[in-house]
């Protein structure tokens, strides 16, 4: 099992830096993205666009869901049955955004951009912090914690651990889960096909630029919302329980992004959809999914309309 050192810096949440991006420097709220059926924010209907500030509890009832984006650093899909809290929104020293959640009940999926922000949850059995990634985080009615990771690696240890503890934090990695219960944190595990199956459906949930929206494909939205069968704590029962997604048009990506453009490589190839530059990589939305590229080796961008 590997180990990683974690900071003691979040007050006894794992968190892990990432890079700084200036537009999130002063994140002070997050914003409702999607919002479906019974949501509350303090005791308060949810409305969409609507912002949620530190120590607000969102509750997310049965037969809905939500989806709660910070910036374009972070955002968590909230599906039926959920209780979250926003522990703490702020900046570090260096500018960069601090993201931290305590998810006391129910199931998320969390899409945090790499590279871009401080992101943790705490629950009543774990704490994890990540680094950029996608994972699904459920804590059942014995609060026990499931985690399971699509991309990217999450390090979990015990909510009260010490300073050797954290430590010794276990690394989960990508296409693995790891369950913690009052008495330990299990060994990393191998996902199931249909496990992973759900994962990606929930991962076409993007983080929308900031002139953008959430586009959630309705058999997504039956799933998050409870209509469709459902992930547990334990394997799921049957692969063909996951959801199946719609496939994204350029028409569907052009009205999500605001725009796409054709970009060519020097070795040849060509893509078509919606870019984004971070550093020395582009990530290219297509049709057929996303694609990263260096940025070095990009010939041409040709926008288009």
């Amino acid at each position: 099992m590997k180990k990683i050192m974690i900071s003691l810096a979040a007050v006894a949440l794992v968190t892990v830096a990432c890079g700084e991006k200036k537009e999130q420097a002063n994140l002070e709220s997050a914003k409702f993205t999607y919002v479906k059926g019974d949501v509350l924010v303090s005791g308060k209907p949810a409305a969409l666009g609507q912002a949620v500030s530190k120590d607000a509890t969102i509750e997310v009832k049965a037969n809905s869901m939500a989806v709660l984006q910070f910036a374009s650093a972070a955002s968590i899909t909230l599906k039926a049955n959920s209780v979250l809290s926003i522990a703490n929104l702020s900046k570090n020293d260096s500018g960069k955004p601090v993201i931290e959640l305590s998810q006391s009940s129910g199931s998320s999926f969390s899409k945090i951009a790499k590279g871009q922000s401080e992101f943790s949850i705490k629950t009543p059995t774990a704490v994890a912090g990540v680094r950029g990634t996608s994972f699904e985080l459920i804590v059942g009615n014995g609060k026990a914690t499931q985690i399971k990771l699509l991309e990217g690696k999450v390090a979990v240890a015990k909510p009260t651990a010490t300073a050797e503890e954290l430590a010794q934090a276990t690394v989960v990695e990508a296409g693995q889960k790891v369950e913690a219960t009052t008495a330990a944190i299990s060994k990393p595990a191998e996902i199931s096909e249909g496990e992973k199956s759900s994962l990606q459906a929930m991962n076409t949930v993007e983080i929308a630029p900031a002139s953008g929206k959430v586009v959630v494909p309705e058999s997504v939205e039956k799933y998050a919302t409870g209509v469709a069968a459902t992930a547990s704590l334990q394997e799921q029962a049957k692969a063909d329980a996951a959801p199946v997604v719609k496939k994204l048009t350029l028409a569907d990506i052009k009205a999500k992004y605001g725009r796409i453009a054709k970009i060519q490589t020097k070795n040849g190839k060509e893509y078509v959809g919606y870019f984004n530059q971070q550093g020395a990589e582009m990530t290219i939305q297509t049709v057929d999914g996303r694609v990263s590229v260096p940025v070095a080796s990009v010939q041409k961008v040709t926008p288009m309309n």
